[in-house]
């Protein structure tokens, strides 16, 4: 289930970057990078964070916790996202 809802975030996530950024931008490649770059910063200190906790709570309940955590996090996203596939699709 984890699995599926983070693939299903990052084609997301990844077709909106890319359809952001004008294909004939000058910046593209380093906009594209320094998102990436970002991304996996993020993700170094969640799995930091994450081990941390573990040592005091059990893992499948911050697995959950953060589950929870990234969905509320990405409801505005999901929102907008529907908001424009709506108003382009017809």
């Amino acid at each position: 289930m984890h699995v599926s809802f983070t693939t299903a975030d990052a084609i997301i996530r990844t077709g909106l970057l890319h359809n952001t950024i004008p294909a004939k931008s000058t910046n593209r490649n380093t906009l594209i990078s320094f998102f990436y770059t970002i991304e996996s910063c993020m993700t170094a200190v969640v799995i930091i964070v994450i081990g941390v906790l573990t040592t005091v709570i059990n893992l499948g309940t911050i697995w959950i916790m953060f589950a929870l955590i990234a969905t509320v996090i990405s409801l505005p996203s999901l929102r907008k996202l529907n908001k424009k596939i709506e108003t382009e699709a017809f």
